[in-house]
């Protein structure tokens, strides 16, 4: 599902979580209290009747709210919770079936427009998934773009194709951290941002960046070096330029003033890529083969 913004207001399990510290905290007043008049009886050897009637007072108006605040505390967590948790197991289960029909009416060829009334009821229903997982304090697990937007079905190549060419015309901007987990994000962006992004919501891998936290990522360049893991493989360039999907990589060598590139192949030479020169994202014409250092396949 996608990755949103959280909303301003708590959750009913950050409510919960805030009951039980304030409960805590009543309880630790109501032994402090108890342990200040006995230290004041011992040392001064008589405490006036005014105050042993506040004190009661006091403790009879805790100990009401400390009852409320443990029985809202036990409905909200043992109750709607629960409710909530059913209905998320049934969630679940709609979407694992329309995902399996879905899958059946590729194979057998079925009408796009019937494919795509389902898929849109799938996302509907992720997206209910998600809030409901919010309300239990489960989070949300990120469901990747290629399972909620029309690019499901298509091979990762292609898929990254369509959601770089999504991006087109958006605005360069050296240095901007790019929003990788956003999927509507649409920039501005410097070159190895905008590639961090577009792999990240065709696949749900960080790479290119550092950390490996989507959240946290910084995207280089130079980053590419080190790729791509258990994501994909290193191709020749040859095998790049000639493939649409592949990732192409020139690395940065400050040594010689060499500014690093990463970009998304057309196939033809042609590629994606945030331009810098050109203040935005665009489609550049072909370069050399010697221009790129190694071409990236991911799965």
């Amino acid at each position: 599902m996608n990755a949103d913004v959280t909303p301003a207001f708590l959750s009913l399990s950050e409510l919960v979580k805030f009951l039980e510290y304030g409960l805590i905290g009543l309880i630790a007043i109501i032994v402090i209290i108890p342990a200040f008049l006995i230290f004041t009886l011992i040392f001064r050897q008589k405490v006036k009747a005014e105050t042993v009637h506040l004190f009661k007072v006091f403790l009879t108006f805790v100990g009401g709210l400390v009852v409320l605040l443990f029985g809202f505390t036990y409905f909200a967590d043992n109750t709607v919770v629960t409710k909530v948790s059913a209905e998320i197991d049934v969630t679940q289960t709609r979407i694992e079936d329309l995902t399996k029909t879905i899958e059946a009416m590729e194979v057998s060829g079925a009408e796009a427009g019937t494919r795509q009334r389902l898929e849109a009821a799938r996302a509907a229903l992720n997206t209910k998934l998600n809030e409901l997982k919010r309300i239990t304090g489960d989070g949300a697990d990120f469901v990747l773009l290629k399972d909620e937007r029309p690019y499901k079905g298509m091979p990762t190549g292609d898929r990254i194709v369509e959601i770089a060419k999504s991006r087109l015309g958006t605005k360069w901007v050296y240095g901007k951290r790019a929003q990788l987990t956003n999927p509507d994000y649409e920039g501005p962006w410097d070159n190895s941002e905008f590639m961090g992004w577009v792999v990240y919501q065709a696949t749900g891998e960080v790479i290119g960046c550092e950390p490996p936290d989507a959240g946290l990522a910084d995207c280089y360049t130079g980053f590419w070096g080190n790729e791509p893991g258990e994501a994909g493989l290193e191709k020749t360039v040859d095998w790049g330029v000639a493939y649409a999907g592949a990732i192409l990589v020139r690395l940065p060598n400050p040594g010689v003033e060499r500014a690093g590139k990463v970009g998304v192949s057309l196939g033809d030479g042609r590629f994606v890529e945030s331009n810098g020169e050109i203040e935005k994202v665009m489609i550049s014409d072909a370069q050399p083969n010697d221009f790129w250092d190694f071409a990236i396949q991911l799965y």
